[in-house]
């Protein structure tokens, strides 16, 4: 009697021969694939291990993965990636239906992969979607109790699987953030402990990235949890996300910040992209909060952090590595531009600076569509909104702003402030000169054009993504 639930073994043997869901390519590709893998995904992915392959007999379900994750992270040649890459999804499907592995934590960590099998825009439904896979790894661990601590003694590798569990709740926030989904996971109801570099099979500088990664998903929840209702959450809690924002980016580990103690830039692109994470929280949280932190906040922090974002992805592109940028800058890239376009509107005499930053994330954007298509439809909506003479909601009115804005000796968004979320060079970015005049002084010009603060005013341009980018069917 087969088990509840599944094929009789006949049926099961047939359905593997037909679709040939055993099949694996030679040993030399999967170690090239497993070799893509862990040089270029696992910073934001370490779920599974090179001890994994090494057994003796490793699961087939998890080299299917690596196959999978591996393919998609190759360079586009004369196809399109995911004609590569679905062969091993379709086959990743089937063992895992067909329930041909019957270790939980290696379908897990086979979910954990799936989630960024991602080539539809988010307005299909579909199950064939990496927030479909998210759910499904999501229930599979609350089942298996991984969501409490008291689970983790028992297990024989609780390094690894605590760090699946970060993985999940990392993935969950971006999935919350960028779309406005519900969450899966929430921190209340979970009682992990933070990792630690003994979570992971090798504590280098890669496991310290992840570890900060996660700290920073944990403040993104904080953010994204009142989006939707923000009249409810208190200055009180506004003052903490940024606080914990500050002492991030102040207690950073030396090998993981952009420049060492003399000021020189040590590149690494784990670290970039930890980095325009980071901004990517700065620009969401003023965009949501801007106003109950300070009142008369202007533009400039978003802007800065834009320009910091556009810096770091043209090193990425200069070392030609946006191949390797994962679906989650899709949603960052278009975060970046929201402050270019609402200051190119408002500040004319700033359009070059503006569109040369633009350029930049618009550069990555094309580079990303070749293997993630819903960047098609970001570049569509930055077309058309760099070309558009203007918008209703991009320039209020000189006398609303005077009724809700009491100087224009307050305009500025606290240096202090400023100066503590962005520790860098004055030669990070051209828009340095914003968080100290004093940088820009007799060089750029901008510390005379800080440009009055007006309320909600990045408002229309998230909108207009937002309509964009979950309602448009793919574009080219």
């Amino acid at each position: 009697m087969p088990k509840a639930g599944s094929f009789p073994e006949h049926v099961h043997n047939e359905i593997l021969r037909v679709t040939d869901a055993t099949s694996l390519p030679p040993p030399s590709k999967i170690q090239v694939f497993a070799d893509t893998y862990f040089k270029h995904l696992y910073h934001i992915a370490p779920v599974i291990d090179r001890a994994d392959l090494l057994v003796e007999e490793p699961s087939i379900l998890l080299l299917q993965a690596i196959c999978l994750i591996g393919s998609q992270l190759r360079y586009p040649r004369d196809q399109f990636p995911t004609l590569l890459s679905e062969p091993y999804y379709l086959k990743i499907k089937t063992l895992i239906y067909a329930k041909h592995e019957h270790d939980n934590l290696a379908i897990l960590k086979t979910l954990c992969i799936l989630c960024f099998w991602i080539i539809t825009p988010p307005v299909v439904v579909s199950l064939d979607s990496s927030y479909h896979w998210l759910g499904v790894a999501v229930r599979l661990a609350y089942q298996m109790g991984l969501h409490r601590e008291s689970s983790y003694p028992k297990l024989s590798n609780p390094g690894a699987t605590r760090r699946i569990m970060w993985f999940l709740f990392a993935a969950d926030k971006l999935q919350a953030a960028a779309f406005g989904r519900p969450a899966f996971l929430m921190s209340q109801n979970m009682d992990l402990r933070p990792l630690g570099l003994g979570d992971f099979e090798s504590a280098d500088t890669t496991a310290e990235v992840f570890i900060e990664y996660t700290r920073l998903n944990m403040f993104l929840e904080k953010i994204v949890e009142f989006q939707d209702r923000k009249a409810e959450i208190s200055l009180e809690q506004v003052t903490c996300i940024i606080s914990s924002l500050e002492q991030w980016i102040a207690n950073l580990p030396n090998n993981l910040r952009l420049y060492d103690q003399s000021g020189r830039r040590n590149y690494r692109r784990d670290t970039s992209e930890m980095h325009i994470h980071y901004f990517t929280c700065i620009i969401l949280f003023v965009h949501l909060y801007g106003q109950v932190t300070h009142p008369s906040m202007t533009p400039t922090p978003s802007l800065v952090a834009s320009s910091c974002m556009a810096r770091l992805y043209e090193e990425i592109d200069d070392r030609d590595e946006t191949n390797y940028l994962t679906p989650s800058h899709n949603w960052s890239l278009m975060v970046g531009c929201i402050p270019q376009i609402h200051r190119d509107k408002l500040v004319p005499e700033e359009h070059d600076l503006c569109n040369t930053e633009l350029d930049t994330f618009v550069t990555a954007l094309r580079c990303m569509r070749l293997k993630w298509p819903p960047a098609n439809n970001i570049l569509t909506t930055v077309d058309r909104l760099r070309t558009a003479e203007s918008h209703p909601r991009a320039h209020p009115s000189v006398e609303g702003q005077q009724n809700i804005y009491p100087s224009p000796t307050s305009y500025e968004f606290a240096t202090p402030i400023l100066t503590s979320l962005f520790p860098f060079p004055k030669d990070m970015c051209p828009r340095m000169a914003l968080v100290n005049p004093d940088f820009g002084e007799g060089r750029t010009g901008m510390e005379s054009v800080a440009a009055p603060a007006t309320e909600g005013f990045m408002d229309w341009i998230f909108d207009e993504f937002n309509l964009d980018y979950l309602n448009m069917p793919f574009v080219g």
